[in-house]
């Protein structure tokens, strides 16, 4: 193998792997960003579980006042 032939290979496995970094990198990004709005989603259902808990806790212990 000459000298110019073993350059385009170093080239070529070069961009190989840099494409790759590249499309992990997206994938991941995007797959972050469905799992972080996921996890709001069910955070803000839970709070809003929880608030709904509180606000009956507080009217039946202080006889209908909510606040």
């Amino acid at each position: 193998m000459t000298e110019v032939q073993s350059w385009v290979l170093i080239g070529m496995f070069g961009s190989i792997v840099i494409g790759m970094m590249s499309w992990q990198t997206v994938h991941l990004s995007s797959l972050f960003r469905a799992e972080i709005g996921r996890a709001t989603a069910e955070l803000r259902t839970e709070l809003a579980t929880i608030d709904r808990d509180v606000q009956a806790l507080t009217r039946r212990a202080f006889g209908g006042e909510s606040g």
